[in-house]
């Protein structure tokens, strides 16, 4: 009998749901871990802690060892060849007789440079980006239809963003849309900003990421109103986040989604949103970082 080969689309969603797994399996772990020191001496305490790391370590399969193994590989060889082809000599194209030009378009009608794109039932996703500037500005319209979404790993380990201004259209973050982007410091995001969802993983290992703005007393990252969902992971290891503002419209954060932020000293959440968010010690590494209502200005 003949077995069909899975879809990449299969295999790759299957890596990332082990993936997911496993880092919730070390994370809920880690948090009974915790109660166990608390109620036992440093002694037994230390016992345990080892006894725990050894499982964790046990339960790490071949496959995932070599992933992350190919994964590391692939980023080093990605970086030189980035660093090889800037430090290349441009040679000077010959000069070509120029066509008289054709009627210039409206502006909101040119395709920007540098993004790949799809346009889906009047509205635009972002796909990809190629460019290398340090401030990144996001299109609000492409082709006359809004940007609605930016898509899986469309910014996924880009080392050039510094600084990213989303446009107000902006709906959806995808899952690892700006996973390990290591040099990113701001997100801006507009008062009239549409956005509602951000993805599983999409600000993951931003670790230089402190919010909105490079003043030492705002270095804090406020959320929009109207921000429904946060997923797992959105925001873990982001560990230059001091202060995150939570709206009012929040509905669910996901498992994880401000963990290991070690620099995270105050996640404000709206008043009465334990009901529906859930257990908090799932969601932040440390509770007394939780402060509740609205944050003066």
């Amino acid at each position: 009998m003949l077995v069909a080969a899975a879809k990449p689309e299969a295999v790759q969603a299957e890596k990332e749901n082990e993936e997911a797994a496993r880092k919730e399996r070390e994370f809920a772990a880690k948090k009974e871990q915790e109660k166990l020191l608390a109620a036992v001496n440093a002694r037994t305490a230390a016992q345990i802690c080892e006894r725990i790391e050894a499982l964790l370590k046990q339960q790490q399969s071949l496959s995932e060892i070599n992933t992350t193994r190919l994964e590391q590989m692939l980023k080093s060889s990605l970086e030189k060849l980035v660093r090889e082809v800037a430090a290349a000599p441009v040679a000077a194209a010959p000069q070509q007789p120029q066509p008289s030009s054709p009627p210039a378009q409206p502006k909101h009608m040119q395709p920007p440079s540098n993004f790949g794109y799809k346009i889906v039932n009047g509205q635009a996703y972002i796909l990809s980006y190629t460019g290398d500037e340090r401030d990144m500005v996001i299109p609000e319209t492409i082709e006359g239809a809004p940007v609605t979404m930016i898509e899986v790993r469309a910014f996924e380990n880009d080392t050039f963003i510094e600084r990213v201004v989303l446009p107000p259209s902006l709906q959806i973050i995808r899952k690892y849309a700006f996973r390990g982007c290591e040099n990113l410091r701001k997100i801006e995001i507009p008062g009239n900003s549409e956005l509602k969802i951000i993805g599983e993983c999409a600000f993951e290992k931003c670790e230089k990421l402190v919010g909105t703005s490079d003043s030492p007393s705002q270095k804090r990252l406020v959320l929009p109103n109207g921000i429904q969902s946060i997923a797992r992971w959105a925001f873990a290891q982001c560990q230059s986040l001091h202060t995150v503002v939570v709206p009012e419209s929040i509905q669910t954060i996901g498992f994880g989604a401000f963990s290991e932020c070690t620099s995270l000293d105050k996640l404000w959440l709206p008043q009465g949103a334990q009901n529906r968010l859930g257990r908090l010690d799932l969601i932040v590494d440390r509770l007394n970082c939780l402060q509740w209502g609205t944050p003066a200005v």
